[in-house]
Parts: C-alpha cells; structure tokens; sequence
C-alpha cells in the first residue's frame, strides 16, 4: 500500500499525446494528478477492497463446506495478491483515459488502444498475483501452483477487461462531472535552471520579479526561473490562468488572495493563502475590484 500511495502522489511519465494537452503536461509524458484524480483513486480502491474482501469470505465459506482443511487461508492469499497488482494498476487505466478517449471521434482507434491495453493488464495482473503467491507461500514454507495453465489464465482475461473496463469507463464519467476542473486545466511548464517542472497555474500564489528572473511562490516552495514579468503572465495565462498585475514588480493569483488591507498612509496589503504580505500599487488596484472586497 506504502508503494501505490507514493505512485498516486506522484505524475506517471508515459508517452505524451497533444490531443490530450489539457489534461497531460505540454511537451511532456505524464498525467497531472489533482484532487479529483485522487478522490477517484481512493474511491475506486475502497470499492475493489470490499468486492475482493466479500469473494475472499465466500470462498472460504465454501471451503469449509467442502471440508477442505489446512489450506482455509488459501483464498485471502489469492484475492489479496490480485487486489495488489488492480490498484497499481489504476493510474496507468486513468492515463489510458486521457491519452485515447472513447467520446471523440477517434473512438474506434482508441479502442484498439484500450484493447491491446486490457492485453498488457491481464499479462502483468496474472503474472504478478502467481510470482507473490509463490513468494508468499514460500515463505510460509508452502508451495504455490497455479493449476492449468494456460486455460485457467485465460479463463481469467474476461474478467481482467470486465475490471479495466470498470475503472475506464468510471473515470470518463468522472472527467465529465460538472465541476471537474482538472480537464480544464492545462500545466505550465517552468524551466528552472537545469531542472523542468510543470505545475497547474492555478497553484500559483503570486509571482516577484528578480532581476533577470521571476520568483514563482507556490504554497510549498518558490521556484525561481528565468523570464520577464510580462512573458510569464502571458504564458500562464495561454493556459487558462489568471495572474494580475498588482505591482510593477509583482503578479497576483487572485484565487489565492485572502484579504486586502488598506494603511492610514494610503498603502495597500494582499494577504495570500500561504500568510505573505504582498503591496498592491493604486495604479494596479482595479485589476482586482471585481475579486477581492
């Protein structure tokens, strides 16, 4: 579990598609992650952790019927080790998702796609639960034979596309609620010295020029990369972001504003999400008069 919430928290390099550009960083090979992907993930696992729990319990029962001994453990182990490679396997289905959607036009060739996808689940979900039974069971100083191979493996196949398709089509579903934004979203690429980072603009709290370069104040950390004010608030916002101008020296997401203070001096403060102070110039304030009281 410790391995699939590392993977979750993470962007999943894969090969990059531009049809999907809003929802895959730009000239880039990964997914970008959000809340509701996370949600998602979270939701999907709970529902595959109750279905193989209550098929463990029915198998079991059945084996006392059956009056099977030594063995009644048997289809926790089995269950247990399939449950392991389905949920590592979800950011990968997520990302076939969005690389070959079924609703465009080209449905017909991303389901070629999803297909040859459903092939490559069922290889690595069959091989992995047979190679951690066996471990497992050679550890218990057991042995582990998958019986009837390869009939059995590919009596397994209909129910590995019934599951790839499950999660699938659950996810398009889930991209299409109202109030999804991370479709919408596009990432922003940041060159950083020798480092590339992409990051959703609406993770911006505010921007301060340096010279040469711009400081980007994200809530964790600030990045600091080489570009004009003006060039990085045209970038972001080619993206679907908002950054204002506030200040001569300094852009604000006015997402991320939490107050605005006015001094007995006339000086005007923005208190962003992450505590800092920031000065609004006169100049710049009706940039935000419709969005900050």
């Amino acid at each position: 579990m410790a391995f699939t919430h590392w993977l979750w928290s993470k962007q999943v390099f894969l090969p990059h598609n531009k049809n999907m550009e809003k929802r895959l960083g730009p000239k880039s090979a990964f997914i970008i992650f959000g809340d509701n992907d996370r949600i998602f993930m979270v939701v999907m696992t709970a529902l595959i952790f109750v279905k193989i729990t209550v098929d463990a319990f029915s198998m079991y029962s059945r084996d006392i019927s059956d009056g099977v001994g030594a063995d009644r453990w048997l289809p926790f182990v089995e269950q247990y080790t399939s449950f392991v490679f389905i949920i590592i396997a979800i950011p990968f289905i997520m990302w076939a998702v969005c690389r070959y959607p079924l609703n465009t036009r080209s449905w017909a060739k991303g389901a070629v796609y999803h297909f040859l996808f459903s092939v490559i689940f069922f290889i690595i979900h069959v091989a992995g639960f047979i190679v951690l039974r066996k471990a497992i069971l050679y550890l218990l100083g057991g042995r582990y034979d998958y019986d009837g191979w390869p009939k059995s493996a590919l009596l397994e196949y209909p129910l590995d596309m019934a599951t790839y398709l499950i999660i699938a089509v659950s996810y398009l579903i889930m991209t299409q609620l109202p109030g999804s934004k991370t479709e919408d979203e596009q990432a922003v690429e940041l060159n950083c010295g020798s480092r590339t980072l992409w990051i959703k603009p609406s993770e911006i709290i505010y921007v301060k020029a340096a010279g040469n370069y711009v400081d980007v104040v994200l809530s964790d950390k600030t990045h600091l990369v080489r570009s004009t004010m003006e060039g990085f608030q045209s970038l972001v916002n080619k993206k679907d972001g908002d950054l204002r101008r506030v200040h001569r020296s300094t852009l604000a997401n006015p997402s991320q504003i939490r107050e605005r203070t006015t001094a007995k001096n006339g000086s005007r403060k923005l208190i962003m999400s992450n505590g800092d102070e920031i000065t609004m110039s006169r100049r710049y304030s009706k940039a935000l008069n419709n969005t900050v009281d």
